[in-house]
């Protein structure tokens, strides 16, 4: 449900928050409703079919504070997003697929020196559904990653019975 998930980004009025890894647009359209028309969302994705997808409900929704940017995550600045200027960034489902150490630090680049990044991914349990169990990436090989990186946990948070959530 990410709009029980969303009300653990402490998000505001006019908040820039960047989904790295956005598919079609689960959080994204959300997102850019709180945040509002003096709020940004960017909304980035190496398929071009996941940002058609999230140009089309944007469009739908009326909403014109989203930015559609298609970028490697795996390639250092390969989204163009100044350095410090993201409130908040969502890595959502995203650091089972890539190499995650990557993705973090184009995370970390983006966020502002007060700033949230957001981590809900796959939790490794047998489902008959999601990435295989043996892909997904733990709890504590997350914390070890966004560490050295220079993070700090301020929270782990329940992301739904299928999903963990780290701030």
């Amino acid at each position: 449900e990410p709009n029980q998930v969303i009300k653990k980004f402490g998000l505001e009025e006019g908040d820039s928050f960047a989904d790295l890894g956005c598919g079609p647009g689960f959080f994204v359209i959300p997102v850019a409703r709180l945040v509002g028309e003096s709020g940004k969302v960017f909304a980035v994705d190496v398929f071009p079919n996941a940002l058609e997808e999230v140009k089309n409900r944007a469009e739908f929704e009326g909403l014109q504070n989203i930015e559609l940017i298609r970028a490697d995550l795996e390639i250092p600045k390969s989204t163009g997003i100044e350095d410090g200027t993201i409130d908040i960034v969502l890595l959502a489902n995203i650091l089972h697929q890539a190499n995650p150490q990557k993705v973090m630090a184009e995370a970390v680049r983006i966020l502002k020196k007060d700033g949230k990044i957001i981590v809900v991914d796959w939790r490794k349990i047998k489902i008959p559904f999601g990435p295989p169990k043996d892909g997904r990436i733990s709890v504590d090989n997350v914390k070890k990653i966004a560490k050295e990186e220079g993070l700090k946990l301020k929270e782990e948070f329940d992301a739904g019975a299928y999903h963990f959530g780290l701030i």
